[in-house]
């Protein structure tokens, strides 16, 4: 089964690396739906999770996540 999380802030930057210093992708709104595909934590303690929307790849902060 596909695990899906929604955005539960108004607005989330979808990165190309899972850090916030990379490059911008896209910008999800509240509610948008994600299909994970895997999460990493980086050296902050920061988990990151990799999602798919729309066809597009690119990471999110998990805390900005909800089921």
């Amino acid at each position: 089964t596909e695990k899906t999380m929604k955005v539960t802030t108004d607005v989330l930057n979808m990165r190309s690396e899972a850090s916030t210093n990379s490059d911008i992708v896209t910008k999800l709104k509240k509610d948008d739906e994600l299909k994970v595909l895997e999460e990493t934590k980086d050296d902050g303690g920061t988990t990151w999770v990799k999602v798919d929307f729309n066809g597009q790849v690119g990471f999110v902060s998990k805390e900005f996540l909800g089921e």
